[in-house]
């Protein structure tokens, strides 16, 4: 019995797991220790805010509604309800101004335009006043006094009242043209029956009347004689070349 409790006396007691084997569960199963509690969860760290990045502060948070506030101030100034009437005006307003662009354009196209076609009417009116110049000197003194009392000194008017003068004028050149014809005719016909009334007279000589012809002097002395009684110089002459004819012929 002693023996026995010696033995149980002498058995060693089992030690107490250390720290190192609660923490290491193979040292504790190999020392046959009691397994420690589990351990309990770490709770998650909480969140903190994001920070501004380095050098930019955080808008405050009444800022927004304020920058609100002061735009609908400042359309209310310029007389506008809210931003898309403003963006309207804005439109209108540069449709005004491309279309007064434009019309100043148009402006100084027609400006241009008149100042060619006045231009053109200075050159057409230089050659009207020359060509109706010319067209009056061919005119008679009376067609003149008709044309300037029907247009004055325009030259433009002068031509149209030739223009429609001179129909009128061709027919009365024409009727007094076949007006004289008639007259030349009718004075060569009344010449020619008054020359038909007239009897005829019978010019030639009667039969044994001398024939009027003077027949060529044969001597140089009467040559001369002829030739003193037409042209005293010629027999002059013609004595001094034959002065033989100053000798009186022979009885």
């Amino acid at each position: 019995m002693s023996t026995e409790n010696n033995s149980a006396a002498g058995a060693t007691p089992a030690a107490m797991p250390t720290s190192t084997e609660i923490t290491n569960p193979a040292a504790v199963l190999a020392g046959n220790a009691i397994p420690p509690a589990p351990a309990a969860a770490t709770p998650a760290p909480a969140a903190t805010p994001q920070a501004a990045p380095a050098g930019q502060e955080k808008d405050p948070e009444w800022l927004p509604k304020r920058l609100e506030r002061e735009r609908k101030s400042q359309l209310k100034a310029l007389g506008f309800d809210s931003e898309d009437q403003a963006k309207a005006a804005a439109q209108k307003a540069k449709a005004d101004a491309e279309a007064d662009k434009t019309t100043a354009t148009k402006l100084a196209e027609a400006n241009a335009r008149a100042e060619q076609e006045a231009a053109k009417a200075t050159r057409a009116l230089a050659v009207a006043n020359e060509h109706a110049a010319r067209m009056m000197v061919g005119l008679t003194e009376a067609q003149k006094s008709a044309i300037q009392s029907i247009a004055g000194d325009d030259p433009v008017a002068q031509l149209d009242a030739i223009s429609k003068l001179s129909p009128t004028w061709a027919a009365a050149a024409q009727a007094a043209q076949a007006a004289a014809t008639a007259t030349a005719e009718a004075e060569a016909k009344a010449k020619a029956a008054a020359a038909a009334d007239k009897p005829t007279v019978d010019t030639l000589p009667p039969a044994g009347a001398p024939s009027g012809i003077v027949p060529p002097p044969t001597t140089p002395r009467a040559s001369y004689e002829q030739m003193r009684g037409v042209n005293p110089f010629e027999a002059a002459t013609f004595g001094r070349a034959n002065p033989s004819v100053y000798t009186p012929p022979k009885q």
